[in-house]
């Protein structure tokens, strides 16, 4: 299990640089910085601590180019594409001037290379490497890497209730394990990292969505998660059990 306490121990370093990064911005020197300013700075900062520890102690490979053929690779990610692009353009439409979508836009894509290189590039895949081939090892790969990328989320009770947090675990370890099984199926990082930017601009930007039935931020989120293990288990439909 030697992968698994490699994969253990770069989370919780992770998890510390996180917490003292964020720290960082509570000083009065940086207090000025505005949210989505200081929040992309922490996310660059982390992208370059995920690359170097990576590079210098965990070596494992990162796969960006997919031996598939567009085609191929776009019937497995259409669908949850086409979801996310929908609701993208639900949280482009809240914007009235260019620079803070700009931003917005940049910061999700920062959060998402960050998290899709730790939790589906590095862990995910230690993990499966650990575990050894076939599906019930690629399904618990999944499922433990999408346990850490949850549980990492616990560090938002810092600004929301008890509640809201809660769901929030529940609809990332759901998102986790569709990004893993995309990852998995095309071999390239670029369309979990899509589509997590797609999901975050989409979430940062709070548009007012009216459905019927669905009055609360809780009921929406739980839509969310059962939208998005329906389209977990189609991208696994796809996906090869193999390292």
């Amino acid at each position: 299990m030697r992968a698994v306490r490699l994969a253990t121990s770069l989370w919780l370093i992770i998890v510390g640089a996180l917490i003292l990064v964020s720290l960082l911005f509570k000083f009065p020197l940086f207090a000025t910085v505005n949210t989505q300013t200081a929040t992309g700075i922490e996310e660059l900062i982390l992208i370059i601590l995920v690359f170097e520890l990576n590079n210098r102690y965990v070596h494992q490979a990162l796969h960006f180019r997919s031996s598939l053929n567009w085609t191929k690779q776009l019937t497995i990610v259409g669908p949850s594409l086409l979801i996310v692009g929908v609701a993208a353009i639900f949280g482009l439409l809240t914007y009235t001037s260019v620079t803070p979508l700009l931003l917005t836009l940049l910061v999700a894509i920062l959060v998402s290379c960050f998290e899709e290189l730790l939790f589906r590039g590095i862990i995910f895949k230690l993990f499966l490497r650990d575990f050894g081939s076939g599906r019930k090892s690629l399904l618990q790969a999944a499922g433990l890497s999408s346990v850490y990328f949850s549980l990492t989320h616990l560090v938002n009770l810092t600004h929301q209730d008890l509640m809201l947090t809660g769901l929030q675990l529940l609809f990332t370890f759901a998102i986790g394990l569709l990004l893993c099984g995309l990852y998995q199926a095309t071999q390239s990082l670029w369309w979990p990292i899509a589509i997590h930017a797609l999901n975050d601009f989409f979430s940062f930007s709070q548009p007012t969505i009216n459905l019927p039935l669905i009055h609360t931020t809780a009921a929406f989120q739980l839509l969310e998660i059962v939208i998005i293990l329906i389209l977990t288990g189609i991208v696994f439909r796809h996906t090869p059990a193999k390292n």
